[in-house]
C-alpha cells in the first residue's frame, strides 16, 4: 500500500501449500501492476490501518508497517485460505448470494465492460497481457453492443 499516492501495488503473490505458505513474485509480468484507489476504498483501507495500529497499541507491541494491508491479531498477514474463508463467512451471514474471492474478478470485469470501459483498460487491471485473454475468460453475456447495433439499424430501416 502506498497511502500518500493513494495506489496499491501488486508485485507478489501469496498461495497456500499444504501447511506452508508460499510468498512469490506474481505470474506473468503484466501480473505485477499499480491500482489507483477511489477516495471510498482509499479512506475505507486507511481505517483499517489505522485499526490495525491502535490495536498493536493496545496489545503492547511495535507497529511493523510492512505494507500490507490485511493483518491479523499478531500483525502478520492472513494466510491465503482465512481470507477465502473470512469472505465465504461474511457473504453467509449478511445472506448475499454465493461467490467467491475470484469470482469477484469476474464480476469487476464484466460490470466494468457494460459500463463500456475498453477491455485493454479492463485487462490492465486485471493484470493480463493481452486483451483477449480478458474477453475471452472473464467477460460475460452482459455486453449489450449487439442489441445496440441492431436497434440502430432497425431505426434506420423504418
Amino acid at each position: 500500500m502506498d497511502f500518500s499516492n493513494r495506489v496499491v501495488r501488486i508485485k507478489e503473490a501469496r498461495t497456500s501449500a499444504g501447511a506452508s505458505i508460499i510468498q512469490k513474485t506474481t505470474k506473468t509480468r503484466s501480473s505485477t501492476r499499480t491500482l489507483y484507489l477511489s477516495d471510498d476504498l482509499h479512506a475505507l483501507l486507511l481505517r483499517e490501518q489505522q485499526r490495525q495500529q491502535q490495536a498493536c497499541i493496545r496489545a503492547d507491541r511495535d507497529w511493523d508497517d510492512t505494507g500490507m494491508v490485511l493483518l491479523d491479531r499478531h500483525g502478520e498477514p492472513y494466510a491465503p485460505n482465512a481470507v477465502s474463508l473470512a469472505f465465504t463467512r461474511f457473504i453467509r451471514r449478511n445472506n448475499m448470494p454465493k461467490i467467491t474471492l475470484h469470482g469477484l474478478r469476474h464480476t469487476f470485469a464484466t460490470v466494468t465492460s457494460a459500463q463500456g470501459a475498453p477491455l485493454f483498460d479492463i485487462g490492465k487491471a486485471l493484470g493480463h497481457s493481452t486483451p483477449s485473454t480478458t474477453g475471452r475468460i472473464y467477460i460475460h453475456l452482459l455486453d449489450q453492443t449487439h442489441a445496440r447495433i441492431l436497434d440502430r439499424v432497425a431505426s434506420v430501416m423504418k
